[in-house]
């Protein structure tokens, strides 16, 4: 490591999470191009997917419904579940 240790590897993470952390705020800031409404940065849907899923839940197709709902009612156990989920 020699006889910095880690101190300039710490700066140097410092230095680029500082500097992404601008560049997100400014890349936000810039004319959007035609039909778009936002500009998004890596991670930042799948972040909002993941916290709309946390609220909300995660959607569950129809067929996967049914068959709970069918594994549930042959072991006599009720479950509160929806009857109907998105598409197939």
């Amino acid at each position: 490591m020699g006889s910095w240790g880690w101190t300039p590897w710490l700066l140097r993470v410092s230095a680029v999470v500082t500097t992404s952390c601008a560049n997100r705020d400014s890349t936000k800031q810039v004319p959007l191009a035609h039909n778009t409404s936002e500009i998004f940065y890596p991670g930042e849907i799948e972040n909002r997917a993941e916290s709309a899923a946390r609220i909300d839940g995660v959607p569950l197709p129809a067929k996967t419904l049914a068959e709970l709902h069918d594994l549930a009612a042959s072991c006599g156990i009720e479950v509160d579940l929806p009857r109907t989920g998105r598409g197939t």
